[in-house]
């Protein structure tokens, strides 16, 4: 069964590359192959956020954070939300250790609970993960691992 989004956690581009000088500065300690320009990015994010918010009813935004870097624009990678709550993750790489930290304290002042945290030598990311979804009327009518 197929359900329309209702919610999305995104973060704005200024939030997460901060500047041009930044991005020219820390590109390559990302692993980006080259720095974003950071006018065509605005250009098409607002092209992106109109479509969002034509389709989409409710737009978190993750603020500015400095524990955070250019890849937090990649918002799905620190957390996994369920209906319950929230699990934070831990990034592999050195230099996105400090987004999910900046996530929670976002997702916990607009009421999200926290279910759990990746943590010690454990570490993973949004796109790394199986999701668990719940199989109704379905033969064995059990959980059935969906990788994403």
């Amino acid at each position: 069964m197929v359900k329309p989004v209702g919610g999305i956690l995104l973060k704005k581009p200024p939030d997460a590359f901060r500047d041009q000088k930044y991005l020219n500065e820390y590109y390559s300690d990302y692993g980006y192959i080259e720095a974003p320009d950071l006018e065509k990015v605005l250009e098409e994010y607002d092209v992106f956020e109109t479509i969002l918010k034509k389709n989409v009813p409710e737009i978190y935004y993750l603020p500015f954070d400095e524990k955070a870097g250019m890849d937090s624009i990649y918002t799905h990678d620190t957390v996994k939300i369920t209906n319950n709550g929230a699990v934070y993750l831990s990034m592999g790489k050195e230099l996105r250790r400090g987004e999910p930290a900046a996530t929670r304290a976002y997702l916990e002042s607009v009421g999200v609970p926290t279910l759990g945290v990746i943590g010690g030598r454990g570490r993973m990311e949004g796109g790394d993960g199986v999701q668990i979804i719940r199989m109704e009327g379905a033969p064995g009518g059990g959980n059935m691992p969906i990788r994403n």
